[in-house]
């Protein structure tokens, strides 16, 4: 900080603030980046025919990070390439050193489980570290597994839901399927001539019987 003579501000030396700038800057972000963000996304391929390649990620990071904040924008945005899987080989060096090596979630088990056992089969684990990787490889293949044959079982529930008791899948209304009251009712039975009073509006006797009324004289 420096102390500055009143009668030399504007002659001497010109002060300016540039939260003023910042705060128009943020407020600009907050009101048109969701606009700018999908018009960037909708111009990505003819971009791509020209040779450009757009990224969206740097700009929507300082809007995330002007409107909530670095606390929260670290939390809201993850980078996956620091879960990139590694080199089997490359690993298999650093757990020869008793390096102990996390499995990723992106590894390909499938690729790095031959390369892990053969290697501790031709130079052993004198640090116990590489049977503690090839377990870990391991019950996350099983993991995988297990969550995909879940998923199909759910989306073959689903489907079978649909389309039981309907031909074809369709719902209420479709091809196969009535329409609730659209059906036609048959003829209706008339029993006796037009006119006759149904037997139910008729009065009756304790005993069940029709009580016949006398005629007129």
């Amino acid at each position: 900080m420096m102390d500055i003579p009143p009668l030399q501000n504007g002659t001497r030396y010109a002060v300016t603030w540039n939260g003023a700038d910042q705060m128009r800057q943020n407020a600009a972000l907050q009101q048109g980046g969701t606009a700018l963000i999908n018009l960037m996304r909708g111009l990505q391929q003819p971009l791509q025919q020209e040779g450009i390649e757009l990224k969206i990620a740097p700009f929507l990071e300082k809007l995330v990070l002007n409107v909530a904040g670095p606390k929260i924008a670290r939390l809201t945005i993850h980078d996956l390439r620091s879960e990139m899987s590694m080199d089997p080989a490359l690993e298999n060096v650093m757990l020869n050193q008793g390096d102990l090596v996390m499995v990723h979630k992106m590894d390909p088990d499938e690729k790095h489980l031959p390369v892990h056992m053969q290697d501790a089969q031709e130079n052993g684990d004198p640090h116990g570290v590489k049977q503690l990787h090839i377990q870990q490889h391991i019950a996350q293949r099983n993991a995988k597994v297990q969550a995909q044959q879940s998923q199909q079982m759910a989306m073959m529930m689903k489907l079978m839901q649909g389309a039981q008791g309907v031909p074809g899948g369709g719902g209420p209304g479709g091809a196969g399927t009535p329409v609730p009251g659209a059906t036609p009712a048959g003829p209706r039975q008339m029993k006796g001539p037009p006119g006759t009073m149904h037997q139910d509006r008729m009065p009756r006797a304790a005993g069940g019987s029709v009580v016949q009324l006398p005629r007129k004289m």
